[in-house]
């Protein structure tokens, strides 16, 4: 399939709707774009119509907070996985409300988000199947992890290498949710 190009979203800087090496997106339910500012050290969410319409996060390692952040999911129910990379951890989030329906100019007082718990992991990538299991891709570590509901690590598969079931610096993973 072709795409079409329909218009581009924000510039370089650090301003509300300006971003600094954007790393990762997901949409949500209701259509909402969320934009992971790595150098910004924050996320930002978009509405259907290329609004900017929130921000949270800032540079640190307590809740809520991000040092080099890659990749974001955000589930049906809510719950936002971050890889907060440079902290070495996968925050989960939760949204208080539902999207704003309000378009923001400029920054403001930042949407309520919940800190749920973190995950202990060196990762740069997550996915969630159906069932609530995360999986991860962790390049400094050179392998995949698999984390039940609860966070505890279920499995680890992959080493460095060439051969089958070695990996070099993997980036990303995905999980097929129709099996």
């Amino acid at each position: 399939a072709k795409g079409v190009f329909k218009q581009p979203y924000g510039s370089k800087g650090k301003d509300f709707g300006n971003f600094n090496n954007p790393t990762g997106i997901a949409v949500d339910k209701y259509g909402v774009i969320w934009v992971v500012d790595q150098k910004n050290n924050r996320i930002q969410k978009i509405d259907k119509r290329g609004n900017f319409i929130d921000t949270f996060g800032s540079k640190g390692s307590g809740q809520g907070q991000f040092l080099k952040a890659s990749n974001i999911i955000v589930t049906d129910e809510g719950r936002i996985y971050l890889c907060d990379t440079n902290n070495n951890r996968i925050q989960i989030l939760k949204s208080a409300a539902e999207p704003a329906a309000k378009t923001r100019k400029k920054a403001g007082p930042p949407m309520q988000i919940n800190f749920v718990s973190q995950i202990d992991s060196q990762s740069v990538d997550v996915a969630v199947d159906k069932q609530g299991i995360l999986f991860s891709a962790s390049d400094k570590n050179n392998n995949f992890q698999m984390f039940d509901q609860k966070g505890k690590l279920k499995k680890m598969f992959g080493e460095k290498g060439r051969d089958n079931g070695q990996f070099s610096s993997p980036q990303g993973i995905a999980v097929d949710n129709e099996k």
